[in-house]
């Protein structure tokens, strides 16, 4: 899942996805074992607000998320540099990369330490 959602344009063809995975299997048992966690990903991944299929989308061939329906902090970050780079001046370039990286300091504080992050970091961010 990693794989797709970082990989633009975050689909694959099932066979590669499976050699990358089960490449110690034979090709037949590789493409089952994706099946498998396909099959396991759609009820993992299953939300009451989403219609099915519309996050992990699949077909005979390919396999893909649909990037309306999820965001990594790595496009979050691409983002902001994309938004820096098209700023107007110095001062408003240097905002939108205070801001990204004031708010990956606080994703990465949430995930280590399980709570908010301090306070001065928060007004860091603006």
């Amino acid at each position: 899942m990693a794989y797709l959602a970082l990989v633009p344009p975050h689909r694959s063809s099932r066979e590669v996805l499976a050699d990358l995975l089960w490449s110690d299997l034979e090709p037949p048992r590789a493409r089952h074992s994706l099946n498998l966690a396909l099959s396991w990903l759609r009820n993992a991944l299953e939300q009451p607000d989403l219609p099915a299929g519309q996050l992990l989308q699949t077909s005979r061939t390919l396999v893909g998320l649909n990037p309306a329906y999820f965001t990594t902090d790595v496009m979050q970050f691409e983002h902001a540099l994309a938004a820096a780079r098209s700023a107007k001046d110095a001062a408003a370039e240097r905002r939108w990369l205070q801001q990204q990286v004031c708010l990956q300091y606080e994703q990465q504080w949430r995930q280590l330490y399980g709570d908010e992050p301090p306070e001065a970091l928060r007004r860091l961010r603006g």
